[in-house]
């Protein structure tokens, strides 16, 4: 603010005073006003052009990320005895980056549970599937309807961490809806 009001104000005012030492001749004050003017627009236009490239960059960085989330058409449950059932999933990339070292963690309230699966997928491309089976055993007691978290850790570009969870309800005896979206976070 200072720097404008030095520039509009106190420097024409400097040119056009008449000079005691004699550094510019009054009949050249207008052409001298005229060329610092000149590099204050440039300066003021390069200043704009600098902020708007910035901006995009930002955007774009931040536009360019992974996002799985599961595929509703390939989910599927199949139960293996009255206490073994398996989970089979798709993760769907459907953002604009790929996943990279993607880690899964299933979770279960239920502490009798216990889950087999493969814990890494090295990458999932943009628009494309990555499966997961899923074993879920439960040590004790038949299993009815079972609520799971699955926490999907990965990375994007520059190394960003991204991190969906996904918390499904398991029906193992009905066989239409077997299994149920209950929320879906992204971070």
């Amino acid at each position: 603010m200072i720097i404008v009001i030095f520039f509009l104000i106190i420097i024409p005012i400097l040119i056009y005073l008449p000079s005691p030492i004699g550094i510019i001749p009054q009949e050249e004050a207008g052409n001298v006003l005229g060329y610092i003017g000149a590099l204050f627009g440039g300066f003021i236009t390069f200043y704009g052009v600098k902020k708007t490239i910035d901006y995009e960059v930002k955007a774009k960085q931040e536009s360019e990320k992974p996002i799985l989330i599961i595929s509703s058409d390939k989910l599927t449950v199949e139960v293996l005895n009255n206490k073994r059932i398996m989970l089979n999933l798709a993760l769907n990339n459907v953002g604009t980056y790929e996943a990279i070292n993607c880690s899964l963690e299933v979770k279960s309230a239920n502490v009798n549970i216990n889950f087999d699966y493969k814990n890494l997928i090295q990458c999932i491309p943009r628009n494309c599937l990555g499966e997961v089976e899923i074993t879920i055993t439960d040590r004790c007691n038949t299993i009815s309807n079972l609520s799971i978290s699955i926490v999907l850790t990965y990375s994007g570009h520059n190394a960003t961490n991204y991190t969906s969870t996904i918390v499904l309800r398991i029906y193992p005896r009905n066989i239409i809806n077997s299994v149920e979206l209950l929320s879906f976070d992204y971070k």
